[in-house]
């Protein structure tokens, strides 16, 4: 079958159109990782200082998928190379895989180096959970001896009284 010399010309014509408007005329190709981007993070405790031989994972959050896990050096140091433009944020994480801190969101391009931290919180010692429930305990045992209200204005109310 013969095309006439019409459709030719259109195709030509659309084909001039496209590059001087700068589109590409291939389908366009995923970026590829380079080694030239690079993150480096160190993992401080809550008194600032290195914590080293902890797990810290990479997760890119356009995907919600971990992209590496690294494992931190006597400085507390982690680094990655060649990964592809995203957003993305560093999780510590503890034996039993939960995540125990996270670092700040940050975002890259190909070709960047981006340098962040994340710090633990501090250890709570033995005896905080004893007291975390006080208000709890003290409304309880109100309860129990029949107090059924307590106000800021006007006395408190007891059944029978």
């Amino acid at each position: 079958m013969a095309r006439s010399s019409s459709v030719g010309g259109v195709s030509r014509l659309l084909v001039c159109v496209l590059a001087m408007a700068g589109a590409p005329l291939t389908a366009s190709q995923p970026e590829r990782p380079s080694p030239a981007t690079i993150v480096s993070a160190f993992v401080w405790d809550a008194a600032n200082k290195p914590v080293p031989d902890i797990t810290v994972a990479l997760r890119n959050l356009r995907t919600a998928r971990l992209d590496r896990t690294m494992i931190s050096d006597a400085d507390g140091h982690v680094s990655v190379r060649g990964i592809g433009s995203s957003t993305y944020v560093l999780e510590v994480v503890n034996a039993r895989g939960a995540v125990i801190a996270t670092g700040q969101v940050f975002s890259i391009a190909t070709g960047e180096r981006v340098a962040t931290f994340v710090r633990l919180g501090s250890k709570s010692p033995w005896f905080a959970g004893i007291f975390n429930h006080a208000g709890a305990i003290a409304v309880a045992t109100a309860a129990g001896l029949g107090a059924t209200a307590v106000g800021t204005t006007g006395q408190p109310q007891s059944p029978g009284r």
